[in-house]
């Protein structure tokens, strides 16, 4: 029996065929009213529902029935085409989830729930993906203070912000008159860690008071400061224990283990073996990543002026990760960097030329898994100029 499932955070709003006639049914978000609806339709069950709330999919998987996950943004436009008052309600929306489930257009397309070390991988990468934006976060909203009651530290200290020394500092001394009181012993104990050619000019920073927070205002703009420099020495800290953790689960089976080549860290590499397990043809790795283009052509000029724009199907982790797997390329390989610089030449943004070489790289890579052999870059620039690639010709 096919089950369409709307959820919120309390309840799931079913609609299914019975006895010839269309039913619909609340299920309360807890193991016994999931399972007692499974059993009670008497049949193997596949319920069609949208992504965003994991528990609500190991409910319905767990009380056995096969879990079919659509894409959002796609439920939503086939719920449209059903509807053209554009009303929404619970049970429209699980009408059309119904919908798709039967439909010949979108059979297939439905992503089915990843098990094993692949889900613990697909996690990781979103957690790791988060906190990245924790730290930056954590990050700007610390030296957007800091501009208002160090403003001289805030104008040298440049990338060493996210220093642990540069952290410690500034819990022991948030303010320039904090850091006036404290001494010269104290003072080397804080610094220790950054480069010798900065500290004196960093102690200089440090020492120079604007006159910016007033008498009254001192306490306070020290308890500030301090707690914004401990949630980012948090933030961190987690994000450091992510990564290795991550880095950990790529090397704990074959499964999960990226390709051999030079700039595939955690975060690009676990978004590789996820897009390397996706479905699809040669591109699947470029499409899963965003890096294959999508084309948009018109029925009154047909084939004339297509327009080509960057693919948003997938979630915005993988869509960094294709934009990061160009980066590194370019940052590792003497060819990714040419054919950058080639994209360049010919007008083309820096994020475009990115998404080109990050697309270039995906089917080395596909290639690469598919051997189980690695990149040889000699070997790979002797076959472009073979084949007479312009940018190629001066490696």
């Amino acid at each position: 029996m096919e089950v369409g499932a709307d959820w919120d955070c309390e309840k799931c709003v079913v609609v299914f065929d019975k006895d010839s006639k269309r039913r619909r049914a609340e299920v309360k978000r807890t193991p016994a009213s999931v399972a007692a609806f499974v059993e009670s339709c008497g049949e193997a069950i596949v319920v069609g529902i949208e992504p965003g709330d994991r528990g609500w999919e190991r409910l319905w998987s767990n009380a056995g029935a096969e879990v079919r996950v659509f894409d959002a943004q796609k439920a939503k436009s086939y719920a449209k085409s059903l509807n053209s008052s554009g009303a929404s309600d619970d049970r429209r929306s699980a009408e059309a989830l119904l919908g798709m489930l039967r439909s010949c257009e979108h059979q297939g397309q439905e992503n089915q729930l990843l098990s094993g070390e692949l889900r613990a991988l697909s996690q990781m990468l979103e957690l790791m993906d988060k906190l990245s934006q924790d730290v930056v976060r954590d990050s700007n909203r610390l030296f957007s203070h800091l501009r208002q009651v160090h403003p001289a530290l805030a104008l040298i200290a440049g990338r060493s912000k996210v220093a642990q020394w540069f952290l410690r500092t500034l819990d022991a001394a948030p303010t320039p008159r904090a850091w006036n009181e404290l001494s010269e012993d104290e003072r080397r104990a804080c610094l220790k860690g950054s480069a010798q050619e900065k500290r004196e000019q960093l102690t200089q920073a440090l020492g120079e008071n604007w006159n910016l927070v007033r008498d009254d205002e001192e306490e306070a703009m020290r308890v500030l400061i301090r707690m914004l420099a401990s949630r980012l020495a948090a933030s961190l800290k987690a994000h450091h224990h992510i990564q290795r953790t991550l880095a950990k689960l790529q090397k704990s089976s074959s499964q999960t283990e990226p390709p051999s080549m030079r700039g595939l860290g955690p975060f690009v590499g676990s978004a590789v073996v996820l897009g390397l397990h996706s479905k699809g043809g040669r591109d699947r790795l470029a499409v899963a990543l965003c890096n294959a283009p999508v084309t948009n052509r018109s029925g009154t000029h047909g084939d004339r002026s297509p327009l080509v724009k960057t693919r948003r199907a997938a979630s915005s982790t993988m869509r960094k990760a294709g934009h990061l797997l160009g980066f590194q390329m370019v940052r590792n390989h003497d060819v990714a960097r040419a054919q950058y610089a080639f994209y360049r030449s010919r007008g083309k943004s820096g994020v475009d030329a990115y998404h080109r070489v990050g697309r270039s790289f995906s089917r080395i890579i596909t290639a690469l898994h598919r051997d189980g052999s690695e990149f040889d870059e000699k070997r790979y620039v002797a076959a472009l100029k073979s084949k007479g690639v312009e940018w190629a010709m001066e490696l």
